[in-house]
């Protein structure tokens, strides 16, 4: 065993400090508060020796300033390199084209390999060279093409998609999301921007940036018949203080209802209880429960047919936002289809009457992006995706003649003009 005399002082000064206990939140803050003294102190010096030494202290005082701001740029980039390496690299924020076009000057200029200069700035080396081949391909052009620098496009979507895809925006199909999946399912894939886009070509406002979400813990199934939300709901009616409640069953997995009940009054434990079992009665019985903390669940009647039927039951977090935020989404999304705000029904009739057009619109002809863009009936019954070959849109000018699209628009519901689909013309 060698003699801890001919460790060096530098390698015990790292096992001292390595055996240490960790530093409390005390001798953390005094930590802190030193170094930052330190480097006071260093700079409050070397301004001194700059004003009041020779021309040799001088520039030793200003090579140790540009020292210190060196290190300062070390660590920074460091910190975020550091960052950076947490994330897989297809998930990394992409570099603009000019910012790609200065990495290739960067190698360049200080002679670094392509395996180096993927290295030092963070992407893969089948990256660079896929930026390389880009200039080989056009070595006499002066302006690249985008994938270093930005080009408007030549090419612009047929007047055909364009009208088409402002009267879905106006008979209410959704967003720009929604539009480009329901014209996906009957072959063509316009992406959500270019709908976007031309939904507002006469006047393009400036967007404010999106405020990051909060993260949610929402309650996801892994498999139909897994996990089931229920919740109740207020439906207002056309006479000012009456209410209808709705309350639905929901699969997690599929987002496909279930089961659905209307009522005058709140209903009861009792009433949730006929509601679960006729969904087992139709569609087998699930693994998991979940519910908020309603009377009406929390009930002992309730508990005691989900012990019988042999479901296991759970509850959203009290005052958690997004707990069962699966089911609240498609509140959401079966209020603004029936366009209750404007069009509220008159009596419990016409509002069941809506409602089982709603629910099936919901359930085999509206695409869910949660799903990738399929209904929740295929996913909740197995079934091979029912879209037909996807085909880019077709493209044309501006100037072209007006074509009639292959489709027209149709409503399930025709007296309220609302439940917008997409019907094949017939040749």
């Amino acid at each position: 065993m060698a003699d801890a005399r001919d460790v060096p002082l530098e390698d015990r000064a790292i096992l001292t400090w390595s055996q240490r206990k960790r530093l409390d939140g005390q001798a953390q803050r005094a930590l802190l508060s030193a170094s930052q003294d330190l480097t006071v102190c260093c700079l409050a010096s070397l301004g001194r020796l700059r004003q009041q030494g020779d021309a040799l202290s001088r520039l030793m005082a200003e090579c140790r300033r540009l020292r210190i701001k060196a290190a300062e740029r070390d660590e920074t980039i460091s910190i975020l390199r550091e960052r950076l390496k947490r994330m897989e690299p297809r998930r990394r924020p992409h570099y603009s084209p000019e910012a790609r076009f200065r990495i290739l000057e960067h190698a360049r200029k200080f002679l670094l390999s392509v395996e180096q200069a993927a290295a030092r700035f963070l992407v893969t080396p089948q990256t660079l060279y896929n930026w390389l081949a880009e200039l080989r391909q056009h070595p006499q052009r002066r302006t690249l093409g985008s994938l270093l620098r930005p080009v408007p496009p030549l090419r612009r979507y047929a007047n055909v998609v364009r009208s088409l895809a402002r009267q879905m925006k106006a008979f209410g199909f959704g967003g720009n999301k929604l539009i480009a999946a329901t014209l996906a399912q009957v072959g063509w894939k316009p992406s959500p921007r270019s709908i976007g886009r031309f939904c507002k070509e006469k006047s393009r406002p400036d967007t404010p940036p999106v405020a990051p979400r909060p993260r949610t813990t929402t309650v996801r199934g892994r498999y139909p018949n897994h996990l089931w939300l229920a919740d109740i709901t207020r439906v207002p009616l056309l006479f000012p203080f009456l209410h209808l409640h709705l309350a639905v069953v929901l699969d997690a997995c599929s987002r496909f209802p279930l089961a659905a009940s209307v009522s005058r009054f709140e209903p009861a434990a009792a009433a949730m209880v006929a509601l679960l079992e006729e969904a087992v009665a139709r569609h087998g019985k699930p693994r998991h429960f979940v519910s908020d903390q309603g009377d009406q669940f929390t009930a002992a009647v309730f508990r005691e047919a989900l012990q019988a039927l042999g479901i296991r039951q759970r509850f959203g977090a009290v005052g958690q936002h997004g707990s069962i935020a699966l089911i609240e989404r498609f509140f959401r999304s079966l209020k603004h289809d029936l366009s209750l705000r404007s069009l509220r029904p008159w009596s419990p009739a016409d509002f069941k009457r809506r409602l089982e057009l709603a629910l099936a619109r919901y359930a085999y002809c509206r695409p869910h992006l949660g799903l990738a863009g399929r209904v929740p009936a295929e996913r909740y019954f197995g079934l091979a995706d029912q879209r037909p070959f996807l085909n880019f849109a077709p493209r044309g000018r501006p100037e072209d003649a007006e074509a009639a699209p292959p489709f027209e628009i149709l409503f399930l519901d025709p007296e309220t003009g609302t439940l917008p689909i997409l019907v094949p013309r017939i040749a």
